[in-house]
């Protein structure tokens, strides 16, 4: 993503890069596993209100 210049980042040391790099995968997993808790919340929360309903 980086090196496609998909993302606006232009370092110019390579320690930079890396850095960067290691940065946008920090945060994406972080994101994903945001997801996921968010996904099974409301998962629960649909099974809760169907056992009220019934």
């Amino acid at each position: 993503m980086l090196f496609a210049n998909l993302v606006l980042a232009n370092p110019k040391r390579t320690d930079s890069k890396w850095f960067t790099v290691i940065s946008i995968t920090f945060v994406v997993g972080f994101s994903e596993r945001l997801a996921q808790d968010m996904i099974g919340q409301i998962e629960d929360k649909m099974k809760t209100d169907r056992s009220s309903d019934s």
